[in-house]
């Protein structure tokens, strides 16, 4: 048997003793050779005698799952699956997977708020002044923000989601949410008022994206919704770049429409022509961006062993954790 690792090698969050891990139960590793995205038919070259996959951001399209008669299971590492064609999956008899680990969430949250706090206090301009031999209280005086008293607005409640309005509650900030799901728990021990999403756009001073890409939340942030956004608003994205249109932020940005964002994830990815914000230099400066690097080691460990997990369970013959189409495993691969 045979499973290939897409993250082994090339992110350092992701232990190389996976492959040992894997080795032990009997399973051989194939390796991700490619630095940057990957297209169908490379992924398919790649992967073509693997039984299983750790997998990433691979495109897994029904193309490939046609492809592939081997493949028995798609094992994402992470909680996204946008990249899975999961009706192609299903057709094929491929079970896929995620790894919802509570590690996941406190790292993304932790992240959220590194970059919320970092934007608002203008830690990363302040840090550049003293480097450069300037002490400009009174200018910086002006421009930091304080959280306390603020409208922290969420749009997905889901495991992420509920991290971060714990974390914003600690910095005494008003809660507010909408989502599909209502989190009637969450408003009373965190004190969330739900809204409709027109007043989460309107009263949110800082609007925080937890939301999974799906053909209902793609694009929704745009230039509609920044219209009826404070013009003090910020918005934070460390969900999927494609809830957002970057386009739109952009000309937000450019026109002062908002009064700036944070976002760690992309619609392409790593950032390359013609996405708006490649290679900005000093354009934007009110736009704070990380390269889709929310959590440390420690989670990124226990994700992929409890992916590893999943597809050792598999291919052993028994139902793995947090199946995203149960309905294939009547007639999954054998």
């Amino acid at each position: 048997m045979k499973c290939y690792v897409a993250a082994n090698g090339r992110d350092p969050r992701f232990p190389e003793d996976i492959k040992d891990y894997l080795n032990s139960k009997g399973i051989e590793t194939i390796a991700n050779p490619y630095s940057g995205a990957i297209t169908e038919d490379q992924l398919i070259e790649l992967i073509k005698d693997a039984d299983a996959t750790l997998a990433a951001g691979e495109p897994y399209t029904a193309k490939v799952f046609s492809s592939l008669p081997k493949l028995k299971v798609v094992a994402r590492v992470g909680v996204g699956y946008d990249v899975v064609d999961m009706k192609a999956a299903t057709e094929n008899g491929v079970v896929v997977t995620t790894t919802p680990v509570h590690a996941l969430a406190q790292g993304m949250a932790e992240h959220t708020f590194a970059l919320l706090l970092s934007f608002m206090h203008k830690v990363p301009q302040m840090s550049s002044d003293l480097r450069k031999g300037e002490w400009r209280t009174g200018y910086w005086g002006k421009r930091v923000e304080d959280l306390y008293g603020l409208t922290f607005g969420m749009f997905g409640m889901g495991r992420i989601g509920s991290e971060t309005a714990k974390r914003a509650k600690a910095f005494d900030m008003r809660l507010i949410y909408h989502d599909v799901v209502r989190r009637e728990d969450l408003e009373e021990s965190l004190g969330m008022e739900f809204v409709s999403f027109d007043r989460l756009l309107a009263e949110s001073d800082v609007l925080s994206l937890h939301s999974p890409l799906t053909p209902q939340t793609r694009g929704i942030i745009g230039s509609a919704a920044f219209s009826k956004m404070k013009p003090t608003a910020v918005l934070l994205n460390t969900a999927r770049g494609a809830i957002v249109d970057e386009a739109a932020l952009a000309k937000a940005l450019e026109e002062g429409r908002i009064a700036g964002a944070c976002v760690d994830t992309y619609s392409i990815e790593p950032l390359a022509p013609p996405h708006p914000f490649y290679r900005l230099e000093d354009r934007l400066p009110n736009l704070l961006i990380t390269p889709h690097m929310g959590y440390g080691p420690r989670t990124g460990r226990t994700m992929i062993y409890f992916a590893a997990d999943q597809v050792v369970d598999l291919l052993s013959g028994k139902v793995p954790q947090n199946v995203l189409n149960p309905e294939v495993l009547p007639h999954r691969r054998r």
